[in-house]
């Protein structure tokens, strides 16, 4: 069989599984349902030392809510649990049940979608904001990926916890190294570079994003404090 054989039979697979996925409910089609007026305020936790279970406690019920990875620990009734990694949730998964996380789970990883009933929306390999309805963009982790995915739910105001994009205090996350031997962060520098790309195209699109974290290195959004986010609605 042709290597060009292949590649079109394993093509043809993952659209059948896609199509199937689909079917079920479980990939695409969230482009625009958080979209109303007034605009919704989505928060994104990601896993920063700086993310404090003082900040998720002020922003309960005051907006949307999407936990980045181990995060959902701080958050088990946030709204969404968003990884991008099949082993995260391979290994976090017994967890995630254990304390009940009550929220959608949304993954570009097509295993995790096929194993534990994940959502899936597809990954792009662009920079930057893609308008494509079922397609985020990876920006190489998963804070980039869900705050892409805020504004693909139609999220006008999003506000950032968590995005230290540094070893604060000589640690990379709030709840030290992740389990299983997991990748923990080591590429921040080329994280900022590409968060460049996709704070400009959503400033373009009219989505204000104001980082919140209360260490960080990641100054391509505006910057304010959590209480003065949530003083002015």
């Amino acid at each position: 069989r042709s290597a060009r054989e292949q590649r079109k039979k394993s093509i043809s697979h993952s659209e059948v599984r896609r199509r199937a996925a689909q079917e079920s409910g479980l990939v695409g089609g969230p482009a625009g349902r958080w979209r109303t007026s007034p605009p919704t305020h989505v928060v994104v936790a990601a896993s920063g030392p700086s993310l404090t279970q003082a900040d998720l406690n002020l922003v309960r019920d005051k907006a949307k809510v999407i936990v980045v990875n181990a995060s959902y620990k701080l958050a088990p009734w946030a709204d969404v649990l968003y990884a991008a990694d099949h082993n995260f949730w391979r290994v976090y998964m017994p967890d995630i049940r254990r304390v009940k996380f009550g929220g959608e789970m949304w993954s570009v990883s097509e295993q995790a979608q096929q194993q534990f009933g994940t959502y899936w929306i597809r990954h792009g390999r662009q920079q930057g904001y893609s308008d494509e309805p079922d397609v985020i963009n990876g920006g190489g982790n998963s804070g980039y990926q869900a705050i892409h995915l805020a504004a693909k739910f139609g999220a006008q105001r999003i506000t950032l916890l968590g995005f230290d994009m540094q070893r604060t205090h000589g640690r990379e996350h709030w709840h030290g190294k992740h389990d299983g031997k997991l990748a923990n962060g080591t590429g921040f520098a080329a994280w900022i570079r590409a968060m460049r790309s996709l704070a400009d195209d959503l400033a373009e699109r009219g989505v204000v994003v104001v980082n919140a974290s209360r260490t960080t290195a990641l100054h391509c959004f505006q910057e304010q404090t959590l209480e003065d986010v949530l003083a002015y609605g």
